[in-house]
């Protein structure tokens, strides 16, 4: 006890903060949503409003899995699945993403300003028909 209060312990075990952690990414998921249909409107015509935010889900997931932590690099990450498809990340048409998210050893953060610079250097190629937005802050969740 403590100056008469009694402390209590909580111990929240692996499978709860997996559950709060797929609460959480679903709900930035969802938050990402207007963002998506206003950047991406060509990617996302013919979606439903859950089928965008499953997409985005996923792309959250794997982005926390490639240790991506900020929502500004998990929010581009979303963006760069709407630009170059959702396996982007492990396509042999984009190696160039799973090289640069493979560098362990790079900061998170950095390996995303990697990938988001390289990215834009890939739509420069005359054959893409989609760019990327110039500020960093415009692919924020809101």
């Amino acid at each position: 006890m403590v100056a008469g209060l009694e402390v209590i312990v909580l111990t929240i075990r692996k499978a709860q903060m997996a559950v709060f952690e797929r609460i959480a990414g679903e709900r930035f998921a969802k938050r990402l949503v207007p963002h998506i249909q206003r950047m991406w409107s060509a990617q996302c015509a013919g979606l439903t409003v859950e089928q965008i935010a499953a997409r985005a889900s996923d792309a959250v997931t794997r982005a926390v899995k490639w240790g991506l932590e900020s929502e500004l690099d998990v929010a581009r990450f979303v963006d760069l699945t709407f630009v170059f498809g959702s396996d982007f990340d492990q396509s042999q048409k984009c190696g160039w993403a799973g090289e640069i998210l493979r560098r362990a050893s790079i900061p998170a953060s950095e390996r995303m300003a990697m990938l988001w610079n390289r990215a834009r250097a890939a739509l420069r190629d005359p054959n893409q028909t989609v760019e990327l937005p110039r500020s960093s802050r415009s692919s924020g969740a809101g």
